[in-house]
């Protein structure tokens, strides 16, 4: 181990070890929720449970945990997004077309292949849209297609037609790998947890609590510990619970005309604050989710709707199974966001439709947030 990884690494262990010192009996507002729904109040870890008000959940039982403190900001200006959807923050030191090393303040330097990497962000912005696949992007000047051969501390290589293009990183923001991989579906994903840090870090990995501390075996960095203080959300994928966005679905546009025209037909992932995962869904536009196979056990289907921000018009929503309508809501642009749970009868597929209201105004969209189906024995 070089002197700059082991100095990095205890850093690391030091920074942990003083946020446990300061915080060693942290609680944090927030919700649980679990098969039986959600509860709310003053949040603490325990050996392998979690405490909510006076109610003590098993970590079994948890489904997802959101914290209400604020996140700290970013731990560094650089990150790395993972085609499973993990985000670390952390130096990106050197790479070459198949290897990067990336040093993170909570595993030190490691090696990351780049075949599992999405993007390398030099600048991190999450405002940014995600861009095309093997292209650069720059603060100053058009992108830059092109596939990546190295990265160096202060440039990175980029192939043109002209043999290598050497590039300097400062004023770098993003260089897209490969945006076509989707995320990992049902049942894939299945027995994994995810992490959500306050520093903006997304890991996954096989979680277990241990007051106060939250223990993550992490296929890149091994045996993690992260202070409950840090901790702004957890999701657990089990068979009890799937989120739609894991679940294999098609978008389907039907926007013509005038109303095809500029951006009025989106599908997109954004993070919202208080919310873990948000779907952006404009009119025209239907979303076909394949419904995983629930062994005659009822399902239920959970979710937040919100109207676009800066919405003019009123946008109406549906959800059905075939040809029955579980829900069918009219969100004004003002409206404050609206909960739902609905229980999902049998069939093939899960149709979310997003259309306008009875007067057509732009902009006008609903964001689904956090929306999952949970199934009870």
């Amino acid at each position: 181990m070089d002197t700059q990884q082991s100095s990095s690494t205890f850093l690391g262990s030091l920074i942990i070890t003083l946020l446990i010192l300061i915080f060693p009996s942290f609680a944090s507002a927030g919700m649980v929720e679990t098969v039986a729904g959600e509860f709310s109040g003053e949040i603490s870890f325990h050996s392998d449970s979690i405490k909510v008000g006076d109610r003590q959940i098993a970590l079994a039982d948890v489904l997802y945990l959101k914290t209400d403190g604020a996140p700290k900001g970013h731990s560094s200006l650089s990150a790395v997004r993972m085609i499973d959807g993990e985000v670390i923050f952390g130096d990106i030191v050197t790479g070459s077309s198949k290897q990067l090393n990336i040093r993170c303040k909570w595993f030190g330097l490691k090696p990351l292949k780049l075949s599992r990497v999405s993007a390398l962000e030099f600048l991190h912005n999450d405002l940014l849209p995600t861009g095309k696949p093997k292209t650069l992007y720059r603060k100053e000047g058009q992108p830059i297609p092109g596939a990546l051969v190295w990265v160096a501390k202060d440039s990175i290589g980029i192939e043109s037609p002209l043999g290598t293009v050497k590039i300097p990183r400062q004023g770098l923001v993003r260089y897209v790998c490969d945006n076509k991989h989707p995320l990992p579906t049902f049942p894939d994903i299945n027995g994994i947890d995810e992490i959500g840090l306050k520093d903006g870090n997304v890991f996954r990995g096989s979680l277990r609590l241990d007051n106060g501390m939250v223990h993550l075996e992490h296929l890149l960095g091994g045996s993690m510990a992260f202070p409950a203080s840090m901790v702004q959300f957890i999701v657990r994928h089990r068979p009890t619970m799937v989120e739609l966005s894991n679940l294999k679905h098609e978008v389907i546009s039907e926007a013509k005309g005038v109303l095809g025209k500029g951006n009025q037909s989106v599908v997109s992932n954004a993070s919202i604050p208080g919310f873990i995962r948000s779907t952006r869904i404009e009119p025209q536009v239907r979303i076909r989710y394949t419904l995983p196979d629930r062994s005659g056990k009822k399902m239920l289907c959970r979710a937040t709707l919100s109207p676009l921000r800066m919405a003019r018009g009123m946008t109406r929503f549906t959800i059905a199974v075939g040809n029955q309508v579980l829900l069918e809501k009219n969100l004004l642009p003002l409206d404050d966001p609206h909960p739902f749970e609905v229980q999902v009868p049998e069939g093939e597929e899960l149709v979310v439709g997003v259309d306008f209201g009875p007067l057509i105004r732009f902009p006008c969209g609903v964001i689904m947030q956090d929306a999952h189906l949970v199934v009870i024995n």
